[in-house]
């Protein structure tokens, strides 16, 4: 993805390029979603029922920029980070 992203992003006249899994309301609240199981219940079926459903989009760093679309608050990831370098920023 990042060499396409490059490629575009030297034609000229491209001010930003990015990219995104589904266009966000293209289709309802869909994108990639993942049952929240909390540590030592049970995995059963009737269990991942009861819990919520977390839904998602990923996104390329430079998508926001290249849709205008600005930051109010927080940050942008521009490097990937693992899931422990994430969790020591909260």
């Amino acid at each position: 993805m990042e060499d396409l992203l490059a490629t575009i992003r030297m034609r000229p006249r491209v001010l930003a390029a990015g990219a995104v899994y589904l266009r966000p309301m293209a289709l309802g609240p869909i994108g990639q979603g993942t049952w929240v199981l909390l540590e030592h219940q049970p995995q059963t079926p009737e269990q991942s029922a009861a819990n919520p459903v977390l839904n998602y989009q990923t996104a390329t760093p430079d998508y926001f920029h290249a849709m205008g679309i600005p930051l109010l608050r927080g940050r942008l990831s521009r490097q990937p980070t693992t899931l422990r370098q994430s969790a020591s920023s909260w």
